[in-house]
Order: C-alpha cells, then structure tokens, then sequence
C-alpha cells in the first residue's frame, strides 16, 4: 500500500531514508490501541454517513482480526510497513479489500500518534499504579513497625535535628500516592490539589492560633 503520508511523491523512496522513518520496533507496543482508536473512528465516520453500515462492521470486523493476530504472535510484518498504523491500515485491506482504506479518511497520522500515544501511557499510568500501590503499603507497613526508629533530619545538606524514620518513609510515600493518582485521572488538574493543599494550611494555621487561643484563656481562667 502507498505511505500515508507520501501522496504528492511519486519517486521511490531512498533506502537510507525507510530505515530512519521506520518506527515499527518501538511503537508496534500500541497494537491494540491503534485498533481501539481505528474502530472508534471507523463508528464516527458512519455515524457522520461517511461510511455505509456495512462498510463500518466490515472494518471493525476486520480490526478484531488483526487485533488476534497481534495477540496471538502471528501478525506477519511486511516491508514497507513503518509503523504501527501502517501495518494495521495495510493488513486490514489485505483482509477486506479497498474498503480498509476509509479508515483513513479525514484523519491524519499525526491524530493516529497522538491518540495512540494517550491511551498506550494511561494504560501504563493504571498498571504502574498498581505497583505504586504495593510500594506505598510497603512504606506504611515499615513505618508503623518502625516508628521508634530515629535518624537525623537534614537541612541545607546539614544535620539538624532528629526526625522519625517513620515520618521520613511516609513523606515519600504520599508524594508516590499523589503522583500515581493524578497519572490515572488526567481529568482532573493538578491546581485541584493545590487549591486542596493551601485550604488544608490555612484552616490548619487558624486552627493552630484558635487552639493556642483557647489554651491561653483556659490556663489564664484556671491559674
């Protein structure tokens, strides 16, 4: 099949550049995303009436295909295939014939990578949370076992004055927390959570002052 982006070159592409543009080795990794993408857009299209129902499930059909070759270890890579959306686009119209390549229709490589790229790392941020998870329980279990244990705070890369080891472990552990639950809800922005942190101080400084207050009065009242 013709590159998807070479529509206006009509001379062979150099040899040097093929192996420069091909990235198949590094993003074929995104397989099931690019036909997640590609039957998702492939529904838009029909439901803008740019492809006929037939040809729509006969696209996705033919995506699930491909999506059990990848599975199974027995998609065959062709020359020519640069990437990942390339193979898939290509193998698809091995499949169904002309009809594979309306999935391209109004749509961009650039929009295929961007897409792909976004559901590939939340499908990594979710599984690295799962470690992260594991870490942080970790660090919680150490620090309530560990809680005597002592160790010297530093400052300005001195030593200053004694710390938990347990208050040490948890500070980390909690920057781990935060971090793993931003990545798997992008939606939400992380000025949230700084808004969330300047309440917290706030209420905690004038909590402080109240308490500190009321102390004040009552040893006052009771002397």
């Amino acid at each position: 099949m013709s590159k998807l982006w070479g529509g206006r070159f009509t001379g062979k592409t150099d040899p040097v550049m093929e192996r420069f543009n091909n990235s198949l080795g590094v993003d074929q990794v995104m397989w099931s995303h690019d036909i997640d993408g590609s039957i998702a857009y492939s529904a838009a299209l029909e439901k803008c009436g740019v492809l006929t129902g037939a040809e729509a499930s006969s696209i996705q059909e033919g995506l699930e295909l491909i999506r059990e070759e990848w599975a199974k270890g027995v998609f065959e890579v062709k020359e020519g295939d640069e990437d990942i959306h390339t193979a898939n686009e290509r193998r698809l119209t091995e499949l169904i014939g002309s009809t594979g390549g309306k999935v391209h229709t109004g749509r961009s490589r650039n929009d295929q990578v961007v897409t792909d790229l976004r559901m590939y790392l939340r499908t990594l941020c979710t599984e690295m949370a799962a470690e992260i998870k594991a870490l942080v329980e970790v660090a919680a279990k150490r620090a309530e076992h560990e809680v005597d244990f002592l160790m010297p705070g530093y400052t300005h890369l001195q030593s200053a004055q004694p710390i938990r080891w347990s208050h040490w472990i948890l500070c980390h552990a909690q920057a781990r927390r935060t971090n793993s639950y931003l990545s798997i809800h992008p939606s939400i922005h992380p000025s949230m959570f700084k808004i969330s942190l300047y309440l917290s101080i706030y209420l905690s400084f004038y909590l402080t002052i109240y308490l500190y207050v009321y102390m004040c009065i009552y040893v006052y009242i009771c002397v």
